[in-house]
């Protein structure tokens, strides 16, 4: 419904910031302080016991795995803020993928049977690709003089394994050349 709010963040605190936007002042909560200025946050809107509440978070992979993990019987917000305050996505995914249940329960209040619960849910089932960073990786092989048809698979494969744009186009440039 509301994908994200642009605007400025003039309030924020470890658990809401206030942004305002288009004459709103408008409260999202959040699992960390967002830093004040300009910015875009990506919303999530719930309604709840006949209340509106907005979640607000830096990019659109921690909305959304904020929402696979609320989606898990037994967690909730509280458990979802925590683990987003203190690690990474890609730390979570990871410790997902890889069963690491020592890096979840490092997490103030998370205990073992939490992060067995949390593995055993989203193993295998957490797949964020993010067309907006797959285009702008496509474009810029394309002006490399690599094929899309071929970049495609290549990008899809390395985007699983790290988010950040310099380093998907250099390992899908060192995949895409060693199959040259």
């Amino acid at each position: 419904m509301l994908e994200f709010i642009e605007g400025e963040v003039i309030e924020s605190t470890e658990s809401f910031a206030i942004i305002f936007s288009a004459g709103f002042g408008i409260k999202l909560y959040t699992p960390y302080k967002i830093h004040l200025g300009k910015s875009r946050i990506y919303t999530y809107l719930t309604f709840k016991d006949e209340t509106f509440k907005l979640f607000g978070f830096r990019t659109s992979k921690e909305r959304d795995l904020f929402i696979k993990l609320t989606n898990i019987n037994g967690i909730g917000v509280k458990h979802a803020f925590s683990i987003l305050a203190n690690l990474s996505v890609d730390e979570i995914i990871n410790s997902i993928e890889n069963q690491d249940i020592s890096l979840l329960t490092s997490v103030p209040g998370i205990g073992k049977k939490t992060a067995h619960r949390i593995v055993l849910e989203l193993k295998g089932k957490i797949d964020f690709e993010d067309e907006h960073l797959i285009k702008d990786v496509l474009e810029a092989l394309k002006e490399l003089g690599f094929e899309k048809s071929k970049a495609l698979p290549v990008v899809r494969e390395v985007i699983k394994n790290t988010s950040d744009i310099q380093n998907i186009i250099k390992y899908s440039l060192q995949k895409l050349t060693e199959k040259s």
